[in-house]
């Protein structure tokens, strides 16, 4: 895919999203963090409904299950809080 993120952006990344998981039970998914990411700036990026996403994101409904339960859990918001933190540190440096 075109936007994909690119592996130096993805290292950058990772372990932002590891430490900013809360929901924690269940099955591990079988979309990786990675891709789950993907899924979720392709939706935001286009603003196609979840259905369409295209299938190199697995089924939309897991990764709109899982959309809700980081968004619930509030992982999503300590990632983009954690990525606006080292943003700032990285400016002051």
């Amino acid at each position: 895919m075109r936007y994909m993120l690119t592996n130096d952006l993805w290292n950058l990344l990772e372990p932002h999203v590891e430490a900013s998981k809360r929901f924690k039970g269940g099955q591990p998914p079988v979309l990786s963090d990675r891709m789950f990411l993907e899924a979720i700036l392709y939706w935001a990026r286009t603003g196609i409904p979840w259905r369409d996403l295209p299938s190199e994101f697995g089924s939309w409904d897991a990764v709109y299950n899982r959309f809700g339960r980081w968004v619930r859990s509030g992982s999503l918001k300590a990632l983009f809080e954690a990525l606006e933190k080292e943003q700032e540190l990285r400016g002051n440096l």
